[in-house]
């Protein structure tokens, strides 16, 4: 469960709003894992769309309920 302080921030980058994506910038997230759709109104989250349209980020799995996102900078192919 999150605090107080920190649900505010939480909702505004789930929803991609001007202050969410200042707060997400601020972090250094290499994964993000996010549920496709709001459990309650069915709405699709901002930041999917966002990630999936900003090429800092790769969808690397699509799950059954969400989608896990990594940071472009942080996949490492090891060739063997």
């Amino acid at each position: 469960m999150l605090d107080d302080a920190r649900l505010t921030p939480y909702t505004h980058i789930l929803w991609a709003t001007r202050e969410g994506l200042e707060w997400f910038g601020k972090e250094s997230f290499d994964y993000v894992l996010i549920p496709y759709r709001n459990a309650s109104s069915g709405e699709v989250y901002g930041l999917n769309n966002f990630l999936l349209r900003n090429e800092g980020w790769t969808a690397i799995h699509h799950g059954e309920k969400g989608i896990l996102f990594a940071r472009n900078k942080s996949l490492f192919f090891t060739p063997y």
